[in-house]
């Protein structure tokens, strides 16, 4: 009979079970995208989705904007439009998660090509599509560096108080290092410094170990050389000599010296013309200079009054601090402005740096270091085997050249804030055979014109229309004529600043980000489609900033709709 009941229990419990809803059993189903990465042709769409999704989510692309649109945006998908060929990145953003897709978009093909992309079902074994054709090469892996050269193996430092760190040791001595190099796995050098800085960055760094710069003396240490990030690194390293010296200080100089090598800190004279002595007390002087005092006692700084400087014909390095180099900091009367100086010297004695006409170059010429605050020219040809004209380097030339040739030879030249202050330039010439920029009606260009490198500040002209097609502008700012500026339809992006008063878009105006600071402070207003949709007022920000630009036209008519995006 006991029995006969626990059977009955047993089956009104099932029956109980079968009657539950599966969900109540199920685990809550992941919330996920149905595809981590795809595949579009330009003017083409693709969807996506977010599965087992029912909160708010916003999609944004994270990058490579200039190459997808987003439209329908709903909670479980959205759909992507392929505009350049490129890679991007779309984020579904659900509270605090982020759901992120890659994103390729090709250029159209012809209808074969597309047939053979459809999707199908591959076997497990089948290896990942690489986005290549068989007819393309095989990509070789990565060359890595295997070993650190440097032109020099020995620096000096001052004593400190306290300790510095690994890193902030490599930042005062690595350009005495001279020009540093790595050997790469495949038998070539990659150079990584050429007596200018090296640029740093999360993916490569260095630092020195085996030094304590509180105590004095010479220290055998190390110098390495990381790339990469997270577990992917690879580091290079070699025996170099620290010392640490106290400062001494006589009639002529404060300086510190092992008696092989030493560094002027300051220079103690009331000419106008000063010369960085070649050695001290025997040890080669290396460095560029110090800040010029009246005397030891007085240390009343005369940078400002000095004309002309000649360097040691030791000089290895240019310091870090390039962009204050021989420059005005501040203002014109501040007396560690350098707005006298005319003319920069250097020993032909000298194995890394050469001087012509009182401007600064590396000993081959192939790079302008300095070209002299105060040096009167009313125009200037870098001459046509310079490659690099280094950041800094025509920074501040406040009674110089009006207009500046760049011959088919220059690779590299300084936008905006590296040539900053260069007030009188009004024109810019680039030679026709230049590969990398390119000049019309005297504003620097990239050669393929798709981006404005720079405005010269001097320009005559109260409005300028950027020419159709450009889609990137560095900056405009401290132009002193400019008020109306006419920004094309294939502008993407702005760098920085534009500073004039008015800017005028175009209804089909295609602009999806900037930097928030991109209108600068003497903005009026920005016309759109003839209809003003921004007037300064002190109570706003004074910049307009959208970065999806395809909402504009619902917005244009107040100021409170447009600082209500």
């Amino acid at each position: 009979m006991r029995k006969q009941k626990t059977l009955v229990l047993l089956l009104i419990f099932a029956m109980a079970l079968s009657l539950l809803p599966q969900s109540a059993f199920a685990a809550k189903k992941k919330v996920k995208l149905n595809k981590k990465t795809v595949t579009v042709n330009v003017g083409k769409t693709v969807k996506i989705k977010l599965q087992n999704n029912k909160k708010k989510v916003k999609w944004t692309v994270t990058s490579g904007k200039k190459n997808v649109t987003l439209s329908k945006k709903k909670k479980t998908e959205v759909t992507i439009k392929g505009k350049k060929a490129g890679k991007a990145k779309v984020q579904a953003k659900v509270g605090k998660k982020k759901y992120v897709c890659k994103v390729t978009v090709k250029n159209k093909t012809n209808k074969s090509s597309v047939a053979t992309q459809k999707p199908t079902r591959k076997p497990v074994q089948t290896p990942a599509p690489t986005g290549k054709t068989s007819s393309q090469p095989t990509q070789k892996p990565e060359a890595k560096a295997v070993e650190l050269l440097t032109q020099y193996d020995d620096a000096i430092v001052a004593k400190t108080s306290t300790a510095l760190s690994e890193r902030n040791l490599s930042f005062y001595t690595l350009g005495q290092f001279g020009k540093i190099s790595v050997k790469l796995s495949d038998g070539t050098n990659k150079e990584l410094h050429n007596n200018n800085n090296i640029q740093e960055s999360s993916y490569s760094r260095f630092s020195i170990t085996g030094v304590d710069t509180t105590a004095t003396g010479d220290y055998n240490a190390t110098l390495s050389y990381t790339e990469g990030a997270w577990s992917n690194t690879n580091t290079v390293s070699k025996q170099i000599k620290i010392s640490v010296a106290e400062e001494k200080t006589n009639e002529q100089y404060s300086y510190i010296s092992n008696g092989e090598i030493a560094q002027v800190n300051a220079i103690y004279s009331t000419e106008k013309s000063v010369h960085i002595p070649d050695t001290i007390d025997g040890a080669q002087v290396i460095n560029d200079y110090g800040d010029i005092y009246d005397n030891p006692a007085n240390k009343q700084i005369r940078n400002n009054q000095i004309t002309a400087i000649t360097l040691s014909k030791y000089l290895r390095y240019i310091p870090q601090a390039t962009n204050s180099l021989f420059d005005i900091d501040y203002s014109l009367d501040n007396s560690y402005s350098w707005s006298s100086l005319k003319e920069i010297s250097i020993s032909d004695e000298s194995k890394n740096f050469s001087s012509e006409n009182g401007v600064w170059f590396d000993k081959d010429k192939t790079v302008l270091v300095k070209y002299p605050c105060a040096k009167v020219d009313t125009e200037y040809r870098i001459p046509n085997i310079v490659k690099e004209v280094r950041g800094g380097a025509l920074r501040d030339v406040i009674h110089g050249f009006q207009k500046i040739y760049i011959p088919a030879s220059v690779e590299s030249f300084p936008c905006f804030s590296d040539s900053h202050g260069t007030s009188n330039l009004s024109e810019i010439e680039v030679d026709g055979q230049n590969k990398n920029y390119k000049s019309q009606d005297g504003v620097l260009y990239s050669k393929d014109m798709k981006q404005l490198l720079l405005y010269p500040f001097a320009k005559q002209d109260v409005s300028y229309s950027v020419p159709e097609g450009v889609d990137y502008i560095k900056d405009i700012i401290d132009v002193q004529h400019l008020k109306n500026i006419v920004l094309p339809k294939s502008l993407y992006r702005i760098y920085g600043y534009i500073q004039v008063e008015n800017v005028y878009i175009d209804q089909t105006y295609d602009w999806y980000q900037s930097q928030q600071n991109a209108y600068h402070w003497v903005l009026q207003r920005i016309i759109w489609n003839n209809t003003t949709i921004y007037v300064r007022d002190s109570q706003l920000r004074d910049y307009f900033m959208k970065e999806n630009a395809e909402q504009l036209e619902k917005y244009h008519a107040t100021i409170s709709e447009v600082y209500n995006w």
